[in-house]
């Protein structure tokens, strides 16, 4: 049976998803993710945005 998601149980699965997960895998998809933000904010920089400040 399906229960409907709610954020406080999506977190947990998360975190116990997490925990569950080698330290390894976990830091290359967290390397990972954070790289790809990265590609996006060079490539929204190059379209001529300036951050503000």
């Amino acid at each position: 049976v399906a229960k409907p998601i709610a954020y406080g149980s999506n977190m947990e699965w998360a975190l116990r998803s997490v925990a569950q997960m080698d330290p390894e895998v976990f830091k290359e998809q967290l390397l990972g993710s954070i790289r790809a933000s990265w590609e996006v904010y060079e490539e929204i920089l190059a379209k001529g945005y300036t951050p503000p400040g």
